[in-house]
């Protein structure tokens, strides 16, 4: 059973499937100030996926856009699940420039791949 939020033009739909709890991330997200709405769902679904000892997945595949705040809201979340007795993979699109650019520089960030946390880049 899924759960949809929607936060302005951005939809987060949560799903459990018998692998992992997936977050897909849908729309456009463009809010000067996206933590409040989005931060809920992702801890809630950190949640989820520790207490069912699943990993917890970050889809990126359908959105179409998102913005330095929103940005600065997955880090400090991707941040905050390091070291928790959750894993995190982060799955993108491939073929889209601007998600394969943001990927790429997550090694800059101090966000590289890790025991807890992978990236996939995917075709969608």
């Amino acid at each position: 059973m899924a759960n949809e939020h929607t936060l302005g033009d951005l939809i987060l739909r949560t799903e459990a499937t018998g692998e992992a709890v997936v977050v897909h991330w849908l729309g456009r997200s463009t809010s000067s100030a996206p933590g409040d709405a989005i931060v809920p769902v992702l801890v809630a679904a950190a949640e989820q996926a520790a207490a069912s000892q699943l990993r917890l997945v970050f889809a990126f595949e359908a959105l179409e856009f998102f913005n330095s705040a929103t940005i600065t809201v997955l880090l400090r979340t991707i941040r905050a699940l390091r070291g928790k007795s959750v894993s995190l993979t982060l799955r993108y699109d491939d073929a889209k420039r601007w998600q394969r650019t943001f990927f790429d520089a997550f090694s800059g960030v101090g966000l590289a791949e890790g025991d807890d946390v992978r990236i996939e880049a995917r075709r969608a």
